[in-house]
């Protein structure tokens, strides 16, 4: 019981993942594979059925992940090995994974949304210093924009959630079609 709470608090810890990344030189099959678990379940969860295609999802979302993150710490002059990026994104794929698995629960998921964003930009900072060896100061403008990023979007999310709640609780909605029906 006690080694599954410390793989529970080392999945979110920042330094935890870190140290995961910087010891390993190939791909942490495991963390991949729970990735996929985690994908499906929230795919499942939302009334999708099961199909094979699910898993291409999660690795195409993954490689464009890790191209992106490729650029950044090129930009940030530092240099990571490719299979690291792969663990990097891996991990910052089940945070966001897990976050979009609270969907439903609007003020839960805005919540999720706002930690999983910063710990995915914070691992990134993380990462680009003490794995690939970046400047800092183009990898702390660089993180800055994605705040800036991330910023936007939680205000956009916000702004559609209460304006989603305000319509709804004013009936301001109208569906002419559902009306004819009923």
């Amino acid at each position: 019981m006690m080694e599954h709470r410390l793989y529970l608090f080392n999945l979110i810890c920042p330094k935890g993942v870190i140290n995961k990344i910087a010891s390993n030189n190939q791909i942490d099959i495991m963390q991949l594979l729970v990735a996929a678990i985690l994908i499906i379940c929230s795919k499942l969860l939302r009334g999708n059925t099961f199909s094979i295609i699910m898993f291409a999802e999660v690795i195409a979302s993954i490689l464009i992940f890790v191209i992106f993150l490729k650029v950044i710490f090129w930009l940030a002059k530092g240099k990571i090995s490719f299979f690291k990026v792969i663990n990097l994104s891996v991990y910052i794929h089940i945070w966001v994974i897990l976050t979009n698995m609270c969907s439903r629960i609007p003020i839960l998921s805005i919540t999720a949304f706002i930690g999983a964003q910063l710990l995915g930009v914070y691992l990134q900072y993380l990462a680009g210093i003490q794995i690939a060896h970046s400047d800092a100061n183009r990898l702390k403008s660089i993180c800055l924009v994605e705040l800036f990023l991330v910023l936007f979007s939680i205000v956009m999310l916000l702004l559609t959630s209460w304006g989603k709640y305000v319509a709804y609780s004013s009936k301001t909605y109208y569906f002419p079609l559902v009306v004819n029906y009923l």
